[in-house]
């Protein structure tokens, strides 16, 4: 979810400068990874999302919603044809190409389309419930054994997990001693085939509460961020935004037949 949410600080309206301003998005996120506190981070995000439909209105102009754009890994051969109207932050109004650490894409739910004039009341309500982001990683990152690793340690949680019947995940209680500032979050895993990770969290001060998933996608960490209200469809956030990734990979030439379903 940290990773979405440094991408969120680069979709503000100064990221969304015009092409003429263009700023160096590999450099402007590298500088985003000084550390913050914990309450820096829950204010934070709840900002984002209570600003979320101004940012999503932003823009320098008309542009081609359906104009390829090419996203090559630094690390190995990996390319995606991406249309230009799905990412998080926009690349260049020129830019035909990008080469990134980690690039963020948004888009509706349960359709997963990117924000036109059909679907824009979904972008502007309030805590955005019906809204996905998803990103890549393309540099190196953690597994996502030692990413459960990590937020269990972190989160004052017990190793020994428990089956949740809501969501068919195994889940880890909060230890009675913990004095973590994220111990009300939850924490779900599943390991092979899924491998997956997901970390929630709680509603706080009125905000819509999210979750952040992790999993594997060609090597690379994929991050999806979406409310929580819709933690029992996890699954089907995953198929679709690996739906979006096989197809974007695939299909080089963008025939607009690119979906989710």
């Amino acid at each position: 979810m940290a990773a979405i949410t440094k991408l969120l600080i680069k979709a503000s309206p100064l990221a969304h400068a015009c092409p003429s301003h263009d700023l160096d998005r590999t450099t402007s996120r590298a500088n985003l990874s000084r550390p913050v506190s914990a309450r820096q981070k829950a204010t934070l995000r709840s900002t984002l999302f209570a600003v979320f439909p101004a940012i999503l209105l932003v823009g320098c102009g008309e542009q081609d919603a359906e104009q390829p754009v090419k996203v090559k890994s630094g690390s190995d051969n990996v390319v995606l044809v991406v249309p230009r109207g799905y990412f998080l932050v926009p690349p260049p109004k020129d830019g035909l190409y990008t080469r990134a650490s980690e690039e963020a894409f948004m888009v509706d739910f349960p359709a997963f389309d990117y924000k036109s004039t059909k679907n824009l009341q979904t972008f502007l309500e309030v805590g955005s419930p019906n809204v996905v982001l998803f990103s890549i990683r393309f540099a190196e990152s953690k597994s996502i054994d030692d990413l459960l690793a990590y937020k269990l340690s972190w989160y004052g949680k017990e190793t020994e997990p428990r089956k949740d019947t809501v969501t068919g995940l195994l889940t880890f209680e909060t230890k009675v001693e913990t004095t973590s500032p994220f111990k009300k979050h939850d924490v779900f895993f599943a390991g092979s085939p899924e491998k997956i990770l997901l970390d929630c969290s709680p509603l706080h001060n009125g905000q819509s509460p999210r979750c952040g998933m992790n999993f594997n996608w060609q090597g690379h960490l994929i991050t999806a961020d979406f409310s929580r209200k819709h933690l029992s469809e996890w699954s089907e956030v995953k198929r679709k935004t690996e739906a979006k990734l096989n197809c974007w990979h695939k299909d080089t030439k963008i025939t607009g037949a690119c979906n989710a379903k």
